[in-house]
């Protein structure tokens, strides 16, 4: 669970991991993913992000501060936003994706192990 306060992760029933205070817990999943993308944004205001990918964020790399997505999960986000299958949704991602750079702090890819 992740505090509405300051989006950090909720140790304790309902007592936030930062400020140490009883805080509300996000409502959505979608709350809980723009709240990490704000933390991220507080943490690095230059880090960059894929639009409507915030499902796939698996975390922030720690030197840059940049983020860090599934390429599993881009794919599955690319086949439920566009009801594609996902061959379609590969090449897409493979196209327009997975070649970008735009700079240092462009987004980190990453294929899921297991």
């Amino acid at each position: 669970m992740i505090s509405e306060c300051c989006g950090a992760l909720i140790v304790l029933s309902d007592v936030c991991s930062e400020c140490k205070e009883h805080c509300d817990v996000a409502e959505s999943i979608e709350d809980r993913y723009d709240m990490f993308v704000d933390r991220l944004r507080d943490i690095n205001p230059d880090a960059l992000l894929i639009d409507g990918m915030n499902r796939a964020i698996i975390g922030i790399e720690e030197v840059r501060a940049r983020a860090v997505y599934s390429v599993d999960k881009i794919i599955d986000e690319l086949c439920r936003l566009n009801e594609w299958d996902r061959d379609v949704a590969r090449e897409w991602y493979e196209f327009n994706i997975s070649t970008a750079y735009y700079g240092e702090y462009t987004p980190i890819l990453v294929y899921n192990m297991i």
